[in-house]
């Protein structure tokens, strides 16, 4: 157990696949980071079903929404180095949420960074600057045309209270823009 000192088990010890196939648990030291069209293996398109065979985890459903049905949010039962939740349209995954922790997109923003460090990160980027529906604060949008055709509609969405970050998101248009999640 040296080589997994300082990890933290995540989810289940075994998980059986319909295969039989034993899967190994996944190990975290760390929260991973958001990129703009998923975490990890996780991405956008993803069935539910083909994200909780991946996390060897249960998927929650919050508000006992119907995971298949119009929108509902979800999050991988046990995974609290991982504080994110899904968006759910139908049953596949349309974008990522983080509203607290110390998880960062993959270029290193993350809650309580300063909006001059988003517009500094992502100066090679797009960003269109909103004022905040509910508070005195921001959306900044971040578009990343250098990704490629393939992530023209995916997003970066960062809420801020006019200084810092307070929560962000990742994913497809028209989702990843809905400031009210499913409402």
């Amino acid at each position: 157990m040296g080589s997994l000192k300082g990890f933290v088990l995540i989810g289940a010890c075994l998980t059986l696949t319909a295969a039989a196939e034993i899967r190994p648990p996944i190990l975290l030291s760390e929260p991973p980071p958001l990129r703009i069209d998923g975490v990890m293996s996780f991405t956008v398109g993803m069935t539910i079903d083909d994200a909780q065979t991946l996390a060897g985890a249960s998927i929650i459903i919050h508000n006992n929404e119907d995971p298949r049905g119009d929108c509902a949010f979800g999050e991988i039962a046990g995974w609290s180095k991982t504080p994110f939740s899904f968006m759910l349209i139908k049953g596949t995954i349309a974008r990522f949420d983080v509203y607290e922790g110390e998880m960062k997109t993959f270029e290193g923003i993350g809650i309580g960074s300063g909006e001059d460090e988003v517009k500094r990160l992502y100066a090679h980027a797009k960003i269109e600057v909103t004022p905040h529906a509910y508070v005195d604060g921001h959306y900044l949008e971040i578009t990343m045309p250098g990704l490629g055709p393939n992530y023209a509609n995916y997003r970066y969405i960062f809420e801020t209270d006019g200084r810092k970050v307070t929560a962000f998101r990742a994913g497809r248009l028209p989702e990843v823009g809905w400031i009210e999640g499913c409402a």
